[in-house]
């Protein structure tokens, strides 16, 4: 899994950077990688559960289109969706604050978010800030983008266990063995 967003916040906050407060009003998060695997175990269990449970809940609803049928990953990847309610949906209230305590965690004073364009880590004061700017909302659309990392690695899953191939690229032909190249005797 790879993958970063960047989080316009639609507001300013200072964060310390380098001794100094700076302006920031943005925030990056990053999708795990190989060395942080113990986050892409939590939150792979964390999703997934939430996910099953959420199907589980969306059978009895009637539906035309979901994103995993019919949206790409990389279209799943870039959308702003609040994967945070979705989360909170398949879980009760016990597992979802765990859940989003465990995220806030995972990404504060972590290489996985920066404030701004600099390399401020997102501290508790920067969630303070935000909080206070923008409210929870603000608070749920970083988590929101971390979160989708691990969504679309569901649906690439599931795609590529459907057959269904993420490169654009056509598979190359084997060549036959049985047919063999004719000689004229000469």
């Amino acid at each position: 899994m790879r993958g970063e967003k960047t989080i316009d916040l639609g507001f300013t906050i200072q964060v310390s950077q380098g001794g100094q407060y700076v302006d920031a009003n943005s925030v990056t998060v990053r999708a795990p990688g190989f060395r942080r695997a113990d986050i892409h175990d939590q939150m792979t269990v964390w999703v997934g559960k939430a996910a099953m449970s959420f199907e589980k809940f969306r059978a009895d609803i009637p539906q035309t289109k979901t994103v995993t049928d019919d949206e790409d990953i990389e279209d799943i990847e870039s959308k702003d969706e609040d994967w945070m309610t979705m989360v909170s949906m398949g879980l009760d209230v016990d597992q979802f604050t765990s859940f989003a305590s465990y995220v806030r965690s995972v990404l504060t004073n972590s290489k996985l978010a920066n404030v701004g364009d600099g390399d401020a880590r997102l501290t508790d004061e920067a969630w303070e800030a935000i909080f206070e700017q923008g409210g929870m909302d603000a608070v749920r659309r970083i988590e929101s983008a971390f979160v989708g990392f691990f969504f679309a690695a569901l649906v690439s899953k599931r795609k590529v266990g459907k057959g269904k191939s993420r490169s654009s690229a056509k598979p190359t032909r084997a060549r036959s063995n049985s047919k063999r190249p004719e000689t004229t005797p000469g």
